[in-house]
């Protein structure tokens, strides 16, 4: 294995961090939002049937 500075292991895992931080933040949002958009798209498509 390559020898890497504690700097590199650093920022190997502030990335890290950042994209389970990430994901999380994307999986609460995606099931916050999920009956919100359904609404959306049930009156968008009430909108589209009504024309």
């Amino acid at each position: 294995m390559p020898q890497m500075s504690p700097m590199m292991w650093s920022l190997m895992f502030l990335l890290l961090l950042i994209i389970y931080m990430s994901i999380i933040i994307n999986m609460y949002y995606l099931n916050n939002h999920q009956m919100i958009m359904k609404k959306k798209m049930i009156s968008m498509n009430n909108k589209n049937w009504k024309w």
